[in-house]
């Protein structure tokens, strides 16, 4: 069921959510985006933008259909942007986990991912929409919580076969 409170708050600060995808789309060439995406505090985007959770906004937005409806001018400017409310879903954070992993394998030669390790912006070796992901803490959350593999062996699996460092 959906955070109300959030989703009230989300509605409310919907001049930022459009600002904040606006850049994203800018930055990363899509609106292809990860439901725990939190702007970057970088030089890249504006201070007032650094720190809010454009995920978690648009996970809000789109998960309160109702309210999304009686506003058809947000509905119109996320369109716009090719960000179709009521056609899509936000990415699943396994696909970047995947992803992100696989690529630091490549450019590493293994899966000792460090806990700090943030992907570096602007860097051509990574995909565009990871820029700035915190790859370190999500590992560190995997291997000390099992996030992502609790309830699923076959992401276990998935690890296991790139060669996870457990």
């Amino acid at each position: 069921s959906p955070d109300y409170s959030y989703s009230a708050t989300a509605f409310q600060n919907f001049g930022t959510v459009l600002e904040a995808l606006q850049l994203y789309k800018k930055h990363y060439g899509s609106v292809d985006i990860h439901s725990n995406f939190v702007v970057p505090q970088s030089s890249s985007w504006p201070p007032s933008l650094r720190g809010f959770r454009l995920g978690k906004s648009l996970t809000a937005i789109l998960s309160d259909v109702k309210t999304l409806q009686s506003f058809p001018e947000y509905e119109e400017q996320l369109k716009r942007l090719d960000f179709d409310p009521f056609r899509r879903r936000m990415l699943e954070n396994w696909d970047f986990v995947l992803l992100a992993l696989s690529r630091y394998k490549s450019l590493v030669g293994d899966l000792s991912v460090p806990p700090d390790f943030s992907i570096p912006e602007g860097d051509s070796l990574w995909p565009r929409h990871v820029w700035g992901w915190r790859l370190g803490r999500q590992v560190q959350s995997i291997r000390t919580a099992g996030s992502f593999v609790n309830d699923h062996p076959h992401r276990r699996e998935q690890l296991d076969s790139m060669g996870f460092c457990w």
